[in-house]
């Protein structure tokens, strides 16, 4: 089933590990933006916005061989008496702390979890 790449869940899993999981509202934008961060990374190109070379190395790990599945899926959509919104931030935050997936290094920072 293809989704629409906006108010998205994503994981990415490598060798039968969630390795990350995460949302966006743009989900093509999101994954071409990922993966020029950490090839910049790898080549030493370092600013701000941009994945460390430690997680890049990490993710460089975790792919090898180019292996690695992403699954995504729109949010859930729900219906309140103030309104309806999708839960998809919910569902994230839900997600992470269910799994706890290595490569969600932001969300102790943040809250998220």
């Amino acid at each position: 089933m293809l989704v629409s790449g906006s108010a998205v869940i994503y994981a990415f899993v490598a060798r039968d590990e969630i390795v990350k999981i995460g949302k966006s509202n743009a989900l093509g934008k999101r994954l071409r933006q990922w993966q020029n961060d950490v090839s910049a990374a790898l080549k030493g190109e370092v600013g701000r916005g941009r994945t460390p070379l430690s997680q890049a190395v990490q993710w460089r790990e975790y792919l090898v061989g180019g292996a690695g599945d992403l699954y995504a899926r729109e949010g859930t959509v729900v219906t309140t008496p103030v309104g309806v919104f999708n839960a998809y931030e919910w569902e994230e935050r839900l997600l992470i702390r269910r799994h706890k997936p290595r490569m969600c290094h932001d969300w102790g920072k943040r809250g998220r979890a």
